[in-house]
């Protein structure tokens, strides 16, 4: 259209009797721009190809990430099994070989009751260290510092002096705690240990702990079968002898504290050198998937961002043709614009120069030229409404951050995971940590895209909606909760164990002594007790392992646990399903009779142009741009 042949309006001033002409208000197709931008921004990736035949990479790029995401969680998943696998089963060897007569039924009550059961243990603790090259049926071997082997220490813990009478009820304690030692090096002979070895005696009166240390060096090489390089591992074994309550029950306790490094020397023939190297470069592209997706979702969260603030002069954007109509319109609404200039304005010598310099020239204020040209602002000004926080949420996709969190994580992991197959450091835990988060959230992730398929996103809807509420729900129930859980742990802790339960050959529960596991000793186990009789776990033996040697304590607990299970079963369980349900019901009926429509999706819902018209090209002209508004 030639700028000669526009067809002007006439329109009244308000602040004048004089009428003036203009064309459709330059603003206002700027305002159509800017509705259709934002409708386009809000377009699933199926609308976006459609409205500019643009691919959409970064669904194919999510696709490409699951698999190659979820594949190198399963690789590490099975060499990360193989390195717990490996220090559970020596954790169980050591103390089959250095406990005298441990067996699995006895681990958590393995205890000794004399002094000289205290010795003969020790003294089989020791014998069997040193004979462990001839009896062990591992790799197992002692660490060495230079030419010399590492000792087996032995250390007592005891009151610095003490007197004490029960018969009297009378005591004397020195409060100060000392320790002494002794050193055991292998391949040494040794006969046995008895009540004065190597100067060596228990102060039982006075004991608190005894403590026999040593280190044992191995190699896992189960790997070897998988194609990867065996580790080697330090295992710091000590065996504890807690005499602290003086009870005359010393509890023993085996533990050891692992450590992985690298082989000094080794040489494998076979794949396992050149399969490491692949499985480095597998990770190294899955990093660099990862950094693209990080990127493309950065840009995605910045666009978001950048939509919501700021202001635009659109007259930068112009062309000369559209400055000039820009001018024109601004001269006929601004009645203190001299008739002179409004004459200049619609000559054909209009000056090319920008829209803001003209109506400088003109006497225009620059607040006359200047369209808010994002959604805050833009809403602000011609609304005078501020813009709710629900509608500024929605330009910050949620999805986008949970990727951009999942790709963080992912590619720590990864670069974790090349270190370690690399055997610079050995932190398979963190690792596994990291990758399973990072898959994990990938995975969910996906959730985005079935939320554009209608018949699908009923669950996604349904927990946004729903999670507020929940929310404030879960934060009152919390404080019930955790009274009941301080109230337990105090009351009943002391009087309650969770024994073991097996089934008769009548279908009888009977409560057995096999386990010693205190259920209500700590607050931790308390919550635990407490989260799983909700759902309905353990329930009979919570109520039958309470001991009745205290009636008063007996009754409480009835009463505590019948009150418990009442609330949090009856009442505050189904009132989460309700809410929940409330939701879901309520999602139902917005689908059929129509979903309540916020401002910003009411303002889009005003441009009519499917994606599939032309308007929304990057490239789009002035003609198309007009075509499209005649086609509405």
């Amino acid at each position: 259209m030639d700028d000669s042949s526009e067809t002007y309006l006439c329109i009244n001033n308000p602040n004048s009797n004089r009428a003036v002409h203009c064309s459709e208000s330059p603003l206002e197709e700027e305002v159509e721009k800017f509705r259709r931008k934002l409708k386009y921004f809000f377009m699933n990736p199926c609308d976006k190809y459609k409205a500019r035949r643009r691919k959409p990479w970064k669904l194919i790029l999510q696709i490409v990430k699951i698999a190659v995401v979820t594949i190198q969680l399963v690789s590490f998943g099975l060499s990360n099994q193989m390195v717990v696998q490996f220090k559970e089963e020596n954790l169980m060897v050591f103390r089959h070989l250095f406990l005298k007569n441990f067996t699995k039924s006895s681990a958590n009550i393995y205890a000794v009751y004399t002094q000289h059961d205290v010795y003969t243990h020790i003294a089989y603790t020791v014998e069997q260290f040193l004979m462990l090259p001839s009896i062990t049926v591992g790799n197992h071997d002692y660490e060495k510092e230079g030419d010399v082997y590492t000792p087996l220490t032995i250390c007592q813990q005891f009151y610095h002096n003490g007197s004490i009478s029960p018969a009297n009820e009378t005591f004397d304690i020195d409060a100060q705690v000392d320790e002494e030692c002794s050193l055991i090096y292998p391949l040494h002979p040794f006969s046995s240990l008895t009540a004065d070895p190597l100067n060596f005696t228990l102060h039982f009166e006075r004991l608190l702990t005894v403590t026999v240390k040593f280190t044992l060096k191995a190699i896992n090489l189960e790997t070897v079968q998988y194609h990867e390089l065996p580790d080697c591992y330090i295992f710091n074994i000590m065996i504890t002898y807690n005499n602290k309550p003086h009870s005359g029950r010393m509890v023993i306790d085996l533990d050891n504290d692992v450590h992985i490094y690298k082989c000094r020397d080794w040489t494998v023939t076979g794949a396992c050198q050149r399969n490491m190297y692949i499985m480095v470069l597998f990770d190294a592209v899955v990093i660099l998937i990862l950094a693209l997706s990080l990127l493309l979702c950065m840009r995605s969260v910045t666009a978001g961002v950048l939509l919501q603030f700021g202001l635009k002069n659109i007259s930068q954007s112009f062309t000369r043709s559209s400055r000039k109509r820009l001018a024109l319109w601004l001269v006929n609404h601004c009645h203190d614009v001299p008739c002179e200039r409004r004459a200049a304005a619609r000559s054909s010598n209009f000056p090319q120069s920008t829209g803001a310099a003209f109506c400088q020239e003109t006497g225009v204020t620059t607040a006359d030229y200047e369209l808010p040209a994002e959604y805050t602002a833009f809403f602000s000004s011609r609304f005078s409404k501020r813009v709710s926080f629900s509608d500024r949420m929605q330009f910050i996709n949620g999805w986008c951050i949970l990727i951009i969190v999942s790709d963080v994580l992912t590619i720590t992991g990864s670069l974790l995971k090349i270190i370690i197959q690399l055997k610079a450091v050995a932190s398979y835990d963190l690792c596994s940590i990291l990758l399973g988060t990072g898959t994990m959230l990938v995975w969910i992730g996906v959730l985005r895209y079935m939320g554009y398929l209608r018949k699908y996103n009923i669950l996604i809807i349904t927990l946004r909606a729903a999670f507020p509420n929940v929310i404030r729900f879960t934060c009152c129930a919390a404080m019930i909760y955790l009274g009941y859980c301080f109230c337990g742990w105090i009351v009943l802790g002391p009087y309650h164990s969770k024994a073991g339960i097996r089934q008769a050959s009548i279908n009888v529960w009977i409560c057995t002594a096999e386990s010693d596991f205190m259920q209500f000793r700590t607050l931790n186990l308390v919550s635990e007790s407490l989260f799983s009789l909700i759902n309905g776990d353990d329930m009979f033996a919570t109520f039958k392992n309470m001991q009745q040697k205290n009636f008063v304590v007996w009754l409480f607990s009835r009463l505590y646990l019948y009150s418990f299970v009442s609330l949090f079963i009856y009442m505050v369980l189904s009132l989460f399903i309700t809410l929940i349900t409330d939701t879901y019901d309520t999602i139902k009926h917005q689908q059929l009779d129509g979903e309540p429509v916020s401002d910003l999706q009411a303002f889009i819902m005003q441009c009519k142009d499917p994606p599939e018209s032309g308007c929304f090209s990057e490239n789009e002209t002035r003609g198309r741009c007009l075509m499209c508004c005649s086609h509405r």
